[in-house]
């Protein structure tokens, strides 16, 4: 019997064109969000037609936008929390403008998890994530963008960027890259070949001296070798030995060698005691919070510059030579200065239901994507502790992870379309 063509009719063939817009439109969401275009000066247009296209699509697809938002409300408490934290934000219109755009991202990342399978998310991380990294390393031959140390602070040490605007959005693109190659390597069984280019990506991710990407790209390295042990349960004594012998490795070092083993992995990667000035944003973040303890100043509303705190924030940026602070570099401390206790308590609130989901359905399912997805919050959550990763506006980190809450309960419970199959 012949096998049933996929595409025959008109309306299929019009199915067929909305999921390949629809996946196009993901991979630009993926671009503009991890800041690849920002030294191009054309993102906030992007995101504008970012807005309109996803808008379009949620509402093509109302019923199953309100179903999904009905089993994982939780996502919608911390943006509504900051859009209400304008009514007492010491900068009001800094607060409302921020925190709309936090709705609005909020609202994209649930349709990337009612559009798209967690196999696809992570097929379209790859995409745009490469094609950063691509083009930075060809702007080092073709010069289409000036990244010379002429556009760094005065007294700031000269780092590679590429044509990203930080070391840390690069080193946070690579980290999404190495992840995304890791786990698409296991899903289509070529693990080795995945490790070899993700081996490559420490010589670009080196250039840039981003110590929080670096440590979870060593994080990621051990990907394989914590999917073999989740296959096996045995095997799960061959852990608890390999982390008892480093953790007798330490204590001989520590104790026995008298090393000071903290100072000399932070200056491995031209980091000091204090981070690189994050110990003393930490504190600064810190006393600032002391003084707002229960609501905080408002969402986004310490660092306008316009705003009460805008004294504060010119002597912080002195202390770092200029540099545009925007932030504590720490996501925690952000949100404890910009919303307070009660903020605080909804942010982790929402953490705990993304972890707890992504542990129960990586225990029913035990793939690669659930593997993967996992790997991807334990670790945001982790690196969230040096880096606004995961609560700020147009984050591509914020993004994925309610884009993965989301599409987790999607998958558990609904089909996804057919036609992805087709595409990739």
């Amino acid at each position: 019997m012949k096998k049933k063509s996929g595409f025959k009719t008109s309306s299929d063939n019009l199915l067929l064109f909305q999921h390949i817009i629809a996946f196009a439109l993901l991979c630009l969401i993926l671009v503009v969000s991890s800041g690849v275009l920002t030294r191009f000066h054309i993102a906030s247009k992007l995101w504008l037609l970012i807005y309109a296209a996803s808008a379009m699509f949620l509402l093509f697809d109302w019923k199953r936008f309100v179903e999904s938002i009905s089993h994982s409300w939780p996502v919608l408490l911390l943006p509504l929390f900051a859009f209400i934290s304008t009514f007492w934000s010491e900068a009001p219109e800094r607060s409302l403008f921020a925190s709309i755009q936090l709705i609005i991202s909020t609202l994209i990342a649930i349709w990337i998890g009612i559009q798209f399978s967690i196999k696809h998310i992570f097929i379209g991380i790859f995409l745009a994530t490469a094609l950063g990294l691509v083009a930075s390393l060809l702007n080092n031959y073709l010069h289409f963008i000036d990244t010379s140390p002429a556009t760094y602070y005065e007294g700031m040490e000269v780092v590679y960027t590429g044509i990203y605007d930080q070391k840390n959005m690069l080193g946070k693109a690579i980290n999404l890259l190495s992840i995304s190659l890791v786990i698409l390597g296991i899903k289509y069984r070529m693990l080795a070949l995945a490790l070899v280019f993700t081996a490559l990506l420490w010589f670009p991710l080196s250039w840039s001296q981003s110590a929080g990407s670096i440590l979870v790209y060593l994080m990621t390295l051990t990907l394989p070798i914590f999917w073999w042990l989740s296959n096996n349960t045995k095997n799960l004594l061959v852990l608890f030995m390999v982390c008892l012998t480093l953790l007798l490795i330490a204590v001989f070092l520590v104790f026995v060698l008298n090393l000071d083993v903290i100072n000399k992995l932070l200056d491995s990667v031209g980091k000091d005691s204090t981070l690189t000035g994050r110990t003393v944003l930490w504190s600064s973040g810190l006393n600032i919070f002391s003084n707002y303890p229960l609501t905080g100043v408002g969402y986004q509303a310490f660092w306008h510059l316009d705003g009460e705190f805008g004294g504060e924030v010119r002597y912080i940026r002195a202390m770092f030579s200029g540099l545009p602070i925007n932030g504590f570099h720490n996501a925690y401390i952000e949100v404890l200065v910009a919303l307070g206790l009660f903020g605080f308590s909804i942010f982790c609130f929402l953490l705990v239901s993304i972890l707890v989901r992504s542990v129960n359905w990586f225990q029913k399912q035990c793939t690669p994507e659930s593997f993967g997805v996992l790997f991807f919050v334990v670790s945001s959550i982790i690196a969230a502790l040096f880096d606004v990763i995961i609560f700020r506006q147009h984050e591509i980190f914020y993004i994925l992870m309610i884009a993965f809450y989301i599409a987790l309960r999607e998958q558990s419970f609904n089909e996804k379309p057919d036609m992805y199959e087709e595409l990739l």
